[in-house]
């Protein structure tokens, strides 16, 4: 999780009906910004958030916090494009779900024994300004 991932202090923020209420959510996240100096850094479990909330909220106190999200939106990767957010956890759900069902059924059908005995990871991945251009290019041509 966050905590054994990101150096420093970890702070869980919940915001009751975030997502039906982004403007409010987006004060919450501001009020809490302006309160504690030492926030350097928002990670919303939500694209929406992030964009709709967390970022409003960051340029608003011109505080220039570093954004991630978990999940993708069209909003998160032009943020990610313009330098306005970090990064977005890309959790790859249809390769998720397709490949464990393609390698089961090679293994059923075709006795075949794909990885060598070691995982063969699905995901998740990252979406960074280094592959934003890539993701966006394939979601534009709908593969993504």
């Amino acid at each position: 999780g966050a905590r054994e991932t990101f150096a420093g202090e970890v702070i869980d923020f919940n915001i009751d009906g975030g997502l039906a209420d982004l403007a409010g959510s987006a004060a919450k996240i501001q009020a809490a910004l302006e309160a504690d100096p030492a926030i350097d850094a928002i990670f919303a479990l939500n694209a929406d958030i992030a964009t709709g909330a967390a970022l409003v909220a960051s340029d608003a106190t011109g505080r220039n916090a570093i954004i991630g999200t978990v999940d993708m939106s069209a909003d998160a990767l032009t943020a990610i494009k313009d330098g306005k957010m970090a990064f977005a956890v890309d959790q790859q759900q249809y390769a998720q779900g397709y490949m464990s069902v393609v390698l089961l059924f090679l293994n059923i059908t075709n006795a075949h024994e794909l990885g060598g005995g070691l995982p063969i990871y699905t995901g998740p991945g990252f979406v960074t300004a280094d592959n934003v251009d890539k993701v966006m290019e394939l979601v534009a041509a709908g593969t993504r």
